[in-house]
């Protein structure tokens, strides 16, 4: 029977397709601030599952979190196929089968079993396909959305071209379905107001926004390149493993040739992990220095004159925007880009669609290095006040507190 007494410290495992530390893609950086909070007001324990071992990740993440991992050995191409055309033909989630099944499942279990977790905070909605195989109810559940998945493929679909696009359009109806099998969960969380009314209207139960933040080194570096007598630099910056920034990048190639016919002189810089040698010889031909991942970023990042991101595809609230409008750098991007912040509201940046008009764009604020610079400490201002860790922390304490309360009823019995 239950008893009156002090709320107890909930004890929560996170779930998740990826490390937190190093991060180094803006899953990453979400899961790694959202950690930073949780571990204030839980008992916090991450669970990793990933593909392959990373020793290097794995002692990052320990070194501030308690953690377990769970190592997806390599598949060959035939196994991942046969994995995937198995879940295309019942309408599963192709991502997280490999964890639903055999040694990797038990595993996995074995780990939520072993942490006795109040509840389960799942850093993808893609892991609630294999939930019951894990021993996990709704009623114990989180879902940290990502971003709105359905919408998301359904982008990535609309952008391709010919057989290329029949994966997504897969997945697309996948999450649909998912999307409706999770809506009894306990909690929903969204990056953005605008993701937030995406889901509500899909699911039809209410949402709360946790957003999106900046890590906090990004407030700490020095914009100089948006100071009137710096040399104009663009950059733009995305991990290439994910179809939206390659698309991006490929983007930037075609617009910064169109700049450089009538525009000032400047250097460009496309940085992030895992470029393709595609990516690499597209850069060399537009005259943009393809960095590959930098252990330190923060030297190329104070020479950023402004960020531009010619986003076509994807969802959720941009990281990189984020982290840029932090480092005091106006962005240059499109309304998806902009999706969930208030680019042109708060005359942080200019939005514009076509390839055309992005140059432009950047033309203008290149041309007038005053304006550039009001606009990068507005940049700053604002993402202080609506992009910070402190932004994020009322909500989740609240959440953390709901649950102590529950366990301390005895609902969670």
């Amino acid at each position: 029977m239950a008893t009156d007494g002090p709320a107890k410290t909930p004890r929560i495992t996170y779930v998740t397709m990826a490390p937190p530390r190093p991060a180094r893609n803006g899953y990453a950086v979400r899961i790694q601030t959202i950690g930073n909070v949780l571990a204030r007001h839980s008992d916090l324990r991450f669970l990793v599952l990933q593909r392959g071992h990373d020793e290097t990740s794995e002692r990052a993440t320990r070194e501030r979190f308690a953690a377990d991992f769970v190592d997806a050995p390599p598949q060959a191409k035939w196994q991942k196929g046969l994995i995937h055309a198995m879940a295309a033909a019942t309408n599963r989630n192709r991502w997280m089968e490999k964890y639903g099944m055999g040694a990797l499942c038990e595993a996995t279990r074995a780990a939520i079993e072993a942490h006795k977790p109040d509840v389960v905070v799942l850093g993808s909605l893609s892991i609630y396909s294999i939930k019951d195989r894990l021993g996990l109810t709704d009623q114990r559940i989180i879902i940290d959305h990502h971003n709105v998945e359905s919408v998301n493929y359904d982008r990535m679909a609309a952008t391709r071209k010919g057989p290329s696009r029949i994966a997504p359009m897969v997945d697309a109806r996948a999450f649909r379905k998912l999307e409706h099998d999770v809506a009894g969960v306990r909690e929903h969380w969204a990056v953005s107001d605008t993701d937030r009314a995406l889901l509500e209207r899909i699911m039809g139960v209410e949402i709360l926004t946790v957003p999106n933040v900046a890590q906090p080194s990004a407030f700490e570096i020095d914009p100089k390149g948006t100071a009137p007598d710096a040399p104009p630099v663009i950059g733009f910056m995305a991990n290439y493993e994910y179809y939206p920034n390659v698309e991006a990048a490929f983007e930037l190639f075609r617009i910064v040739p169109m700049l450089r016919e009538d525009g000032p002189s400047f250097e460009a810089f496309a940085m992030g992990a895992h470029p393709s040698e595609a990516l690499k010889a597209g850069a060399a031909e537009a005259g943009v220095t393809m960095t590959g991942f930098v252990d330190d970023p923060r030297p190329l990042f104070e020479r950023f004159s402004l960020l531009l991101a010619p986003i076509r595809s994807g969802g959720g609230t941009k990281l990189k925007i984020l982290e840029a409008l932090a480092m005091g750098l106006p962005v240059v991007t499109t309304e998806m880009g902009s999706e969930g912040i208030p680019i042109a509201r708060e005359d942080i940046g200019i939005i514009a669609e076509s390839n055309a008009d992005l140059a432009a764009a950047c033309r203008a604020l290149l041309g007038d290095r005053a304006r550039l610079a009001a606009m990068g400490a507005r940049a700053r201002t604002w993402a202080r006040s609506n992009a910070s860790l402190d932004v994020l922390e009322p909500t989740i304490a609240a959440s953390m507190a709901r649950i102590a309360e529950d366990v301390a009823a005895g609902k969670l019995a």
